[in-house]
């Protein structure tokens, strides 16, 4: 979990995107997550 976060990070700040944008990706992987973590 924690390098896929560390490398969206990466890309967000090569990108150049907006806090906003960056907390929504955050909060949209920590869903993803959650979302498996309960499938299994």
């Amino acid at each position: 979990m924690l390098p896929s976060v560390l490398w969206i990070k990466v890309f967000i700040y090569n990108s150049g995107m907006s806090i906003e944008a960056i907390a929504n990706i955050v909060l949209l992987e920590e869903s993803v997550v959650a979302h498996f973590l309960k499938e299994d």
